[in-house]
């Protein structure tokens, strides 16, 4: 079996749904960047108590847990977005079972399409699921 951690850093922010809904842009994985750069920033002059928002305390916690493991660094990836996650999933051989792990604020199992994707940022782990039944 393959251990996958997978850590979104939206669950830690400490901000309720509706702070979110109000602070946060609607952006997606689909669109291009300097075109989300440019959304926070019109969010930040918009709200400027956005910049006082912080982390929650289970950031610090995880954070010296995973240290505290010892993991060799080559076993970390790090991306801005899931679809890279189901890049990596892909390249697993399909014979080995997966347990996976998803800390974020959404649990990533919508059945929703964007655009042209068959997989995004709120759908990977569903897809996974599907597509490789024995995960856990």
């Amino acid at each position: 079996m393959i251990g996958i951690l997978s850590i979104d850093f939206d669950y830690f922010v400490n901000a309720s749904s509706q702070a979110r809904d109000m602070y946060f842009p609607n952006g997606s994985d689909e669109m291009p960047n300097n075109k989300l750069k440019s959304m926070w920033e019109e969010r930040y002059l918009r709200y400027p108590e956005l910049k006082k928002v912080g982390v929650i305390d289970d950031f610090y916690f995880l954070k010296k847990f995973l240290k505290e493991l010892s993991i060799p660094r080559e076993n970390f990836i790090k991306a801005d977005s899931h679809k890279s996650i189901k890049n990596i999933i892909e390249r697993l051989p399909r014979k080995s079972q997966l347990k996976i792990v998803n800390i974020d604020f959404h649990h990533d199992y919508y059945h929703y399409y964007r655009g042209n994707d068959y997989y995004n940022c709120g759908n990977w782990l569903r897809r996974v699921v599907e597509e490789r039944s024995d995960t856990k």
